[in-house]
């Protein structure tokens, strides 16, 4: 059954995970995470009570209140994504180049949301992407990382 259940979870548009990322985010936040899924469950036992009943009445209660609680967010909250702010860096192709990038930015308090490096080969410059959740952030990692690419 959890079998089906994951591939329900995977084929439902959910982004596919990292399962180590994953089990440390809720080994991590073990605490809330229980409470949510308990009040998940004794809402889920409601719904699957009133179907068994066949309370029309009730569960069209359940679907209003659903949907006065998601018309609150507006149509630009609505399944949006939070706003990333992505910096493309030439990267050489040496020893500690990726280390000193992270370490230039966390010596400055920015967080790094996600990065990838595109292309990377053998004496040829990679390209490294660098994803920020602030613009203000991307802004001041282009300019702390122009100036590191001078030094180089």
């Amino acid at each position: 059954m959890r079998d089906d259940n994951a591939a329900c979870l995977i084929n439902s548009g959910a982004p596919v995970i990292d399962p180590t990322m994953w089990s440390q985010i809720l080994l991590n936040n073990s605490e809330d995470i229980l409470k949510q899924l308990a009040e998940f469950q004794a809402e889920l036992k409601e719904v699957a009570r009133e179907i068994a009943a066949g309370d029309e009445a009730a569960l069209y209660d359940f679907f209003q209140k659903a949907k006065i609680s998601r018309d609150r967010l507006g149509p630009d909250q609505v399944g949006a994504a939070p706003g990333h702010y992505d910096l493309f860096v030439n990267i050489p192709d040496q020893v500690g180049a990726l280390a000193d990038v992270t370490r230039l930015l966390e010596e400055a308090g920015i967080s790094i949301v996600s990065l990838q490096i595109l292309e990377i080969r053998e004496e040829i410059d990679g390209v490294l992407q660098l994803t920020f959740a602030r613009e203000a952030d991307r802004r001041q990692a282009k300019e702390i990382l122009a100036a590191y690419e001078l030094k180089k």
